[in-house]
């Protein structure tokens, strides 16, 4: 297992995207989600008007 678990391509030995909803700066949480950043990346390379 990787040392730095703050970068998630290490743990998959490929590239992750994901896309931040809500970030709390106070609580030093955040939530994301992978649904909404494919969604986003087919939007911009053209994949439809969703």
């Amino acid at each position: 297992m990787p040392n730095n678990l703050r970068q998630p391509g290490m743990m998959t030995g490929r590239s992750v995207a994901f896309k931040v909803l809500n970030h709390d700066r106070e609580a030093e949480v955040f939530t994301e989600s992978r649904i909404a950043a494919l969604e986003q990346m087919w939007k911009f390379r053209g994949g439809g008007s969703k």
